[in-house]
C-alpha cells in the first residue's frame, strides 16, 4: 500500500471543509477523484501534499506517516503535485521550468530526467526553448505533468489537468497520463470533474461530496455517469 488516510479532517481558518476522510490506495494504481466545485477535491490534494495541515486524522506514505510534513520532505520522499494551473513560470522557457523543478539535483540527473520528459511528451521537446506561457493550453498541461516527474516520483497528485482544455486535447492529456503510469508505474490520485476521462485512466474511483466520501470502488469501464448522479 502506497497510500492510506485515516478520518482526515482539514480546512481554511476556521472553515471546515474536510469531514474525516478515510481511503487507501495501492502500487501503481490510478485513483479517479471526483466531485462538484466546492466537494473539497483540492483541500483534499493539498493536506495530502502538506500545502495544508490538517487538524484531525493521519496520512502515510508506504506505511510511514508524514500527516502535515512539509511539501519539500514530500518531494524528496517521491511525492509529486500538480495544481490547478499547473504551477508554470510563464516568463521562462520549457528547459528552464524544467531546470527549477529539478531543484536539489546534480546535473547528469536533471538531464537524464528531462529527456524523460521530452520521451514521454515530444512537442515539448520541439518547444524547449519557446516561453511556456506561449505555449498552447495542452502543451502547457503537458508540462506541469513534466514537472512532477523530474524527481522520479511514485505517487503523483494531479489536480484536474482537463481544466479549461478542448475536448480533444483532453483526450491526448488523459492518454498522457494513462502512458506515464503503463511506463512508470507510479500512482496517481487524478482529481477531475470529467468522468469520462477519468474513467479511461483510473482503475478506482472516489466520489466526494461537501468534503465526505460518499462513493468509493472499483471502477467498472461499463459505468454510466448516470449510475454516480445519486451521490451528488
Amino acid at each position: 500500500m502506497i497510500l492510506e488516510v485515516k478520518k482526515l479532517v482539514s480546512g481554511y481558518h476556521n472553515k471546515r471543509v474536510l469531514h474525516g476522510l478515510s481511503f487507501s490506495m495501492e502500487d501503481g494504481e490510478v485513483v479517479g477523484t471526483i466531485g462538484h466545485n466546492g466537494a473539497g477535491k483540492t483541500t483534499l490534494l493539498k493536506s495530502l501534499f502538506g500545502l495544508l495541515s490538517p487538524w484531525e486524522g493521519q496520512v502515510f506514505f508506504r506505511g510511514h506517516e508524514i500527516t502535515g510534513r512539509k511539501p519539500g520532505a514530500n518531494v524528496k520522499e517521491g511525492i509529486a503535485y500538480m495544481p490547478q494551473g499547473q504551477g508554470l513560470f510563464p516568463d521562462l522557457t520549457v528547459m528552464e521550468n524544467l531546470e527549477i523543478s529539478s531543484f536539489g539535483l546534480d546535473r547528469e540527473k536533471m538531464q537524464k530526467r528531462s529527456r524523460q520528459v521530452f520521451e514521454l511528451f515530444p512537442i515539448l521537446d520541439e518547444r524547449k526553448k519557446q516561453r511556456a506561457g506561449t505555449l498552447s493550453g495542452g502543451e502547457q498541461r503537458m508540462l506541469g505533468v513534466g514537472l512532477t516527474l523530474m524527481h522520479e516520483p511514485t505517487l503523483m497528485f494531479l489536480d484536474e489537468p482537463s481544466l479549461g482544455l478542448a475536448p480533444r486535447i483532453v483526450h491526448l492529456v488523459m492518454e498522457n497520463i494513462a502512458e506515464i503510469n503503463r511506463r512508470l508505474k507510479n500512482s496517481i490520485m487524478l482529481v477531475e470533474q470529467n468522468f469520462e476521462q477519468v474513467k479511461r485512466v483510473a482503475k478506482k474511483i472516489i466520489v466526494v461530496k461537501l468534503g465526505q466520501i460518499v462513493f468509493s470502488g472499483v471502477l467498472d469501464p461499463s459505468m454510466d455517469k448516470r449510475e454516480l448522479w445519486k451521490y451528488f
